[in-house]
């Protein structure tokens, strides 16, 4: 077990044990680094697949200058506020990212990546008109299938194949 002081508070390291260090809110590709403990870090995020009555995805194009991954297209989503449970950051990321308001969620998977897990949900259950923000270039219905063409960032492949079409 090892200790570090973050900003006046004590942090204990536990081997095997995910650790989120708060009270900041970490994006991703921003994250701050410890020295011997960013190894053990994660991000927690959620992205979630929202699919139309016809079967389409809601892809979004993150922006020239999103600060994660630019030009290439995503699930809505992101990093969790620290204690937020997935689910609810789930529909907060989703809100905040398309205007648009998520009811039921059902799991798909969760990636894990050395500095992250995400977990993606999927859903039908949706209102409000799609508007996108700052990160997001485009938002595009798309099926299911021709969505595995786009350049899609990591897992939204593996979401993708969870649900089919």
């Amino acid at each position: 077990m090892s200790r570090f002081a973050v900003s006046g508070r004590s942090v204990v390291v536990v081997p095997g044990v995910t650790l989120a260090v708060g009270p900041f809110r970490a994006r991703a590709g921003l994250s701050p680094r410890l020295p011997g403990l960013h190894e053990k870090a994660q991000e927690l995020a959620a992205a979630v697949a929202a699919q139309s009555a016809d079967g389409s995805v809601l892809l979004l194009k993150r922006g020239a200058t999103a600060p994660w991954m630019p030009g290439r297209w995503n699930l809505p989503g992101g990093v969790a506020d620290h204690g937020e449970p997935l689910e609810e950051t789930a529909r907060r990321e989703t809100a905040e990212e398309t205007g648009l308001r998520v009811g039921e969620l059902r799991k798909l998977l969760t990636v894990v990546e050395p500095e992250s897990r995400t977990v993606f949900f999927h859903t039908t259950d949706f209102e409000g008109e799609v508007q996108t923000d700052w990160e997001s270039a485009e938002a595009r219905w798309v099926p299911v299938g021709e969505a595995r063409s786009y350049d899609l960032v990591p897992g939204v492949v593996e979401a993708l194949d969870r649900i089919g079409g």
